[in-house]
């Protein structure tokens, strides 16, 4: 006896198509360019085909530049920031300032300083 399991459960979040663009360019060396919009059905199947509006194509340019934005500033807090934290830069190659108290910590030097090594209140 064959017996189906569905296992589409276990693969976590499922992604349906709800639209698709095709673009479309002229052959030559001075090329223009079209965008065509496709709706999809319930299966998956493009239909209701249509040139790509400025609303939709605003819609598409805002949703790229947020994810853009998300992805280069990774240093965002989610909540209150603790006391010893002085300065987050959120940017691209974010930096962050803290403060902690000072404790007697071992140093190493170079030879070529002439500072002997030793412990120091840091």
């Amino acid at each position: 006896m064959n017996s189906v399991n569905n296992i589409a459960e276990s693969f976590g979040t499922l992604y349906h198509p709800k639209s698709a663009l095709v673009f479309y360019e002229t052959a030559g060396t001075d090329t223009n360019m079209y965008v065509e919009h496709f709706d999809m059905d319930s299966n998956g199947t493009p239909v209701n085909a249509h040139p790509l509006t400025v609303k939709e194509a605003n819609v598409l340019a805002k949703a790229l530049q947020t994810d853009e934005e998300k992805s280069k500033a990774f240093l965002k807090p989610k909540g209150i920031l603790p006391t010893n934290i002085l300065h987050i830069n959120p940017s691209e190659k974010g930096t962050v300032l803290w403060y902690t108290k000072a404790q007697q910590r071992q140093l190493y030097f170079v030879n070529g300083l002439g500072i002997p090594n030793g412990v120091a209140q840091v």
